[in-house]
């Protein structure tokens, strides 16, 4: 997700004062602004917004630097408000936009990493209650023995672990997320934070509350031992039905997404462990 698109919805809630709000009049899901705010946050190490039960505000943490420096809108960048926002803003909102520009100029090596493109979280699997919206799908559903789950690490990150069996015409295990609003609209790749283990991995994604349907996948390997982002493009995700390819289904359509999953097959018999960080959308 654009860092800039970021920086206008939290403009948007800070004028309006409510995630809701801004939901409304963007014609998207509540969830899927507070997702990108909170990520915001994230990135820039600094809470930006105070909530409370009535009213979204500014934090000093948000403000204090600019309320010294943009004191009115001759001492901007000429035509910087325009050509960031395509509506009118007010002297709040010009703060509010100058904060989210400062804060990344004095921690900048922490957006750099992203070459200005910020994931959005889907799943953070900091806390053990981040998985407890998963759930095993190995092939016993069709008389295999291959088993898998996704436990917590005391670390702060969730492991998707187990062992693939071809007994039984078996040769899968798979993990997947409960149906959720996990619509992304925009984007444009989906980003995994993994430390792999040299074997190949499928990550899974239902448009419907289905348990069973066609499934968008994307495989990705894993070097052995090391943390890395792995970034999947919508356009490289085909249509499938219990591992065969469904060539008139439409393409993906990251708003639509409901349920994400990881997979592991291929014939990759033996142990696997897939240590995951987070899984989002940019």
């Amino acid at each position: 997700m654009d860092r800039l698109d970021a920086m206008r919805l939290v403009v948007r809630v800070a004028e309006l004062g409510s995630f809701s709000a801004v939901a409304q009049q963007l014609g998207v899901a509540r969830s899927v602004v507070t997702r990108q705010v909170a990520a915001l946050e994230t990135h820039l190490r600094v809470k930006l917004l105070a909530r409370s039960t009535r009213r979204l505000s500014l934090t000093s943490a948000g403000a204090g630097n600019c309320m010294t420096r943009w004191t009115s809108a001759s001492t901007a960048p000429a035509g910087f408000v325009s050509h960031a926002v395509d509506v009118p803003m007010s002297l709040k909102s010009r703060l509010v936009l100058v904060a989210l520009v400062l804060v990344p100029a004095i921690a900048g090596a922490v957006l750099a990493r992203d070459n200005l493109q910020m994931p959005l979280d889907l799943f953070r699997f900091q806390s053990a209650q981040a998985i407890a919206d998963w759930s095993a799908i190995d092939d016993a559903v069709m008389g295999g023995v291959s088993s898998s789950r996704l436990r917590h690490d005391a670390a702060g990150h969730a492991v998707f672990e187990g062992v693939v069996a071809l007994d039984n015409n078996g040769g899968f295990a798979s993990v997947r997320s409960r149906p959720l609003d996990l619509g992304a609209p925009g984007a444009v790749s989906y980003v995994l934070e993994v430390r792999g283990d040299g074997k190949r991995y499928k990550l899974n994604l239902r448009t419907d509350d289905a348990f069973d349907g066609v499934n968008y996948q994307a495989s990705f390997e894993t070097p052995p031992g090391a943390w890395t982002l792995v970034r999947l493009p919508v356009s490289g995700f085909s249509p499938t039905f219990r591992g065969r390819t469904v060539p008139d289904a439409p393409p993906l359509d990251p708003i639509r997404v409901r349920q994400v999953g990881l997979m592991i097959a291929d014939r990759q018999v033996g142990a696997f462990a897939l240590a995951v960080r987070a899984i989002g959308v940019e």
